[in-house]
């Protein structure tokens, strides 16, 4: 009869039946008669129940055994199964979180670099420019048009003197005239123009290799000046004379009287029916020079 009562109370907690009445082991065996009789009824009808409930619930399980199915044959499994499909996706997001996590860790890094290659850039910029012209030849070119307008800068500055300001350098080596007010190809220059400009570009010469770090420490004239006026030749040999002040050798060739009496050192060449004698001129041939200068001649 314990049994019984066992069994059952765990048969209708399954199926949520009514309890059965509470066994009393002292009644008579009539009692315990009539109550096994109804104890049976109650598990009947239990039974009937789970059988009414287990109809029910049947086609319930078979949808979802076939819902079931139908999962697994779509899921994108690339043709694995699901246990093996899931083993894999979890590998995947393992290494999926331990990327991540070393991505954020790279992050510093890649603020610093990119800091570092913002500063670095326009660095980069001129030697990428630099190498675009050195290698198509514009960076010679460049570098010698900046020469030859710093050239063309002292010239002028060497001429407007020797000119009273009459004259400039222009662009390509053309003279500008302020008495024209017009730039002048150097084939229209005169004598005496064409030698002032020679002079100012030769002058200018030593000043650029000097001012670069070159020595030019003479220079050396041979004529010209017997084109020039009184006044041209005083502003030429006062140009060279600035020269020798900055400690150069100027070395001048020439007939000309002008010029013999404005050097300090006269070497004369005098020619004879032997050939030609050189000879350092003495103070008294510097002053007779001096006077024929003031009798208003200019050559030898």
């Amino acid at each position: 009869m314990l049994a019984i009562t066992a069994a059952y109370t765990t048969l209708g907690a399954v199926l949520h039946s009514p309890p059965a009445s509470t066994l009393d082991l002292t009644a008579d065996l009539a009692a315990q008669s009539h109550w096994a009789v109804a104890t049976k009824d109650l598990a009947q009808q239990a039974v009937e129940a789970g059988r009414t409930r287990a109809a029910a619930i049947t086609p319930l399980l078979e949808r979802i055994a076939n819902q079931a199915a139908d999962i697994t044959n779509n899921a994108p499994t690339d043709g694995k199964p699901i246990e093996t499909a899931y083993d894999d996706a979890v590998g995947r997001r393992a290494v999926a979180v331990e990327t991540h996590d070393t991505a954020l860790a790279q992050i510093p890094i890649m603020n610093n670099l990119q800091y570092r290659i913002t500063a670095v850039q326009p660095h980069l910029d001129a030697l990428n420019a630099l190498v675009e012209l050195l290698g198509n030849g514009k960076f010679g070119t460049a570098m010698v048009q900046e020469r030859q307008q710093n050239l063309l800068g002292s010239a002028t500055t060497i001429i407007r003197d020797m000119t009273l300001g009459r004259f400039a350098f222009g662009p390509d080596f053309q003279i500008y005239d302020s008495h024209t007010g017009s730039l002048r190809d150097v084939k229209t220059l005169s004598g005496g123009e064409t030698f002032q400009a020679s002079l100012a570009l030769a002058l200018a010469v030593v000043e650029q290799a000097s001012s670069s770090g070159g020595r030019a420490e003479s220079l050396f004239l041979d004529e010209g000046f017997g084109s020039l006026d009184h006044n041209a030749l005083t502003y030429a040999l006062d140009a060279l004379s600035t020269q020798v002040t900055a400690g150069r050798l100027v070395v001048v060739i020439s007939h000309m009287l002008a010029v013999a009496q404005h050097v300090p050192a006269l070497l004369r060449v005098s020619k004879n029916g032997a050939g030609s004698t050189v000879r350092w001129a003495t103070d008294t041939e510097l002053h007779e020079l001096a006077d024929d200068l003031e009798t208003g001649s200019l050559h030898i």
